[in-house]
């Protein structure tokens, strides 16, 4: 677990009964969904569809706890709420901090 970071050896521990070669999996196919969800959140957003954009941070919460970002996780639970009850230029807003820090976090092509 050389290099990995404090949150994803926790997680390991946490939700992965210590192995690494299954986190590590998990991880990856994470990655290629996260493509797939800022691709799905474009498409929201250029529909104005609120229950898409909602569902989208909802999972992903989960998943970026379950992946040892647990910042992440509560920016996506903060999310969540946000797109449920504020206006809409500020849950797109969100967003967008949301979709960067990811992007950031993973090391994922720039969007």
């Amino acid at each position: 677990m050389s290099g990995w970071t404090a949150g994803e050896r926790l997680a390991v521990d946490r939700y992965f009964e210590g192995d690494g070669e299954l986190f590590l999996a998990f991880k990856a196919t994470c990655i290629a969904q996260f493509q797939a969800d800022f691709s799905a959140a474009a498409a929201a957003i250029a529909a104005q569809d609120r229950v898409a954009l909602r569902r989208i941070v909802h999972s992903l919460k989960s998943v970026l706890q379950t992946l040892g970002h647990d910042e992440l996780g509560a920016a996506a639970r903060d999310l969540e709420q946000l797109v449920h009850a504020s206006a809409w230029a500020q849950a797109v807003s969100g967003w967008h901090g949301l979709e960067q820090a990811i992007v950031s976090a993973f090391a994922l092509p720039p969007r």
